[in-house]
This record gives C-alpha cells, structure tokens and sequence, in this order.
C-alpha cells in the first residue's frame, strides 16, 4: 500500500523520526511511479518558497500535490486482515481517534478489522435493543473513511459510508465475520456538484452539466424538478478516457444519505429525492 500524504511529504522532506519507516519508504517510492512522482513534485514546489518552515504551503500548491496521491490511490483495493490487540499488529493505537468500544445502550463491537498503510480501522458495530448492526470506518485522512465503498465479496455485499464513516449492514447474528474477507474499494472518479441553482416558481425545470476529470472520465448530469421532488439522471460518458468502459458502479452521497447503482455506457439512472442546497458527490467504481 501507499504511505499517506504526510509520511511522503515528510520523507521528501528528510523530516521522518522514525528511520525505519524512511527506509521502508524510500524502497517504495524507487518501486512506485505515483509516490515517485508525488515527492519529486512536491519537492519542486517547495524549492522555490522562501516561506519558514513551520508556514504551511498555499493552498493551491498543496491542492496539486494532494492530487498526485488522489491519482495513486485511483480504484486501489485496500484487504482488511482482523486486528489482533496488545500486539504490534494494531495500528497506532485504533488511530487514537477510535476509543473504547461503545457500551451505552448495549452497543458494542463484534469486529474490527484493520489495515496498516494506510492506517485505517474497520469496525463492525452491533446494537441488540434495536435489532441493526452497522459499520464504523475511520481513518486519519477522511478520504479513506468517508463515501468509501466497503466490500464483502462472500455476503454479495457493496457499502457505502457516509460522511462520518458509518453505514448500515444486514449481518447474520451468527455469523463468523473474521473469516469474511473485508475490504475497501476507492472510487475511479470523483466529482462535486455544488449547490444547484434553481428557479422555484417553475413547477417543473431542468438543467444539464458535464462533468470531466484530468484523466477524462467524464458524465453527464441532467438536474430536474417536477412536482414530486427534485431528481438527479446521471449518464457516464467515458472513464479515463474510454467510452468502452464495461459496467460501473456509480455512487450519489449527500451528507449522511447515499446511494449506489450499476451502470452501463451511454445509460443513464436517477438518483432521487435529492437536496438541491447540498453538495453532490458522485463516484464511479469498477
């Protein structure tokens, strides 16, 4: 797996603690082409800058840096092993950020799985008073955690968390889920529609956007209002580039709702009811 964008930025930088992770990593920044290119970029746009060191870097240079390790974990699939605790195994203490399993009400975890680079934590939660399970992702860098699409390749099962990391599941309360395969598939594109604009006095209206990214996926997105809400057709023209693409998964997120269907070239789908005052991120995996 890739190191995070901090651990590349700090080796590029020579500012590493630990000297075996700094060569750990600079064997796989010789062997791998994205982090290669992430740190000798970033290096190059950090040269220039007579800024001290504790000043963080602009924005925008740091957007065209972060977007080198978009590229890198571009439809990686990230295996999740168990996580076996008190041992070197865990990773970085549940990420800190986890804490004690959740007892109140009767909540608690029946699973936790991890992965070690990149950091990320797994569990799955179980609350009996209410008869749910759900999954809780966390990650230090929330792109790992939030609308991440989590896969159970023997239950049939694609998830899909929302904003905090969280999702609904449907588990057999007898099932042994540490021999399950558990693992997360990051998306092949993402695109952001930001609130859409709207004339309310018309009962029924439309609006059309195309969408492309850097490495020419590109969909299109019709918006429509009609008096039984406000829909969202989306059509994938071409993922990197290609028109032949197969079939894709395409995932629309608002905040904490999401939903996730199968596409195929030149089909469009409808998503719906959708809010039109929030952001709208659209994924594509394949």
């Amino acid at each position: 797996m890739h190191p995070t964008r901090e651990e590349l930025r700090q080796f590029a930088d020579q500012n590493l603690a630990d000297t075996g992770r700094q060569n750990e990593i600079a064997d796989h920044v010789e062997a791998c082409e994205f982090c290669s290119e992430f740190c000798q970029d970033y290096l190059s746009l950090t040269e220039d800058l007579a800024s001290p060191p504790d000043k963080p870097l602009p924005e925008k240079l740091r957007q065209l840096a972060d977007n080198l390790f978009d590229d890198a974990l571009r439809s990686t699939i990230i295996d999740l092993k168990p996580l076996t605790t008190g041992t070197a195994e865990t990773p970085a203490s549940y990420l800190a950020a986890d804490g004690e399993p959740h007892r109140r009400s009767g909540v608690h975890s029946v699973a936790t799985f991890c992965s070690e680079n990149p950091e990320v934590v797994l569990r799955v939660m179980r609350d009996p008073q209410k008869g749910n399970d759900y999954l809780q992702l966390l990650a230090e860098d929330s792109r790992l955690a939030a609308h991440v699409m989590v896969q159970v390749p023997e239950l049939g099962k694609e998830i899909i968390t929302d904003a905090e990391g969280r999702a609904a599941v449907d588990l057999e309360p007898t099932e042994n889920l540490e021999q399950l395969k558990w693992q997360l598939k990051m998306p092949e594109a993402v695109f952001s529609l930001e609130p859409l604009q709207y004339d309310p006095e018309k009962v029924e209206y439309a609006e059309e956007v195309v969408l492309e990214t850097d490495r020419h996926d590109r969909v299109e997105v019709r918006f429509e209002g009609k008096t039984e809400g406000k829909l969202l057709a989306i059509r994938v023209v071409a993922l990197d580039g290609r028109a032949d693409f197969g079939s894709a998964r395409i995932s629309v997120s608002q905040e904490n709702k999401s939903r996730l269907l199968t596409v195929a070239p030149g089909q469009a789908v409808e998503f719906g009811p959708i809010d039109s005052d929030t952001t709208i991120n659209i994924r594509l995996y394949q």
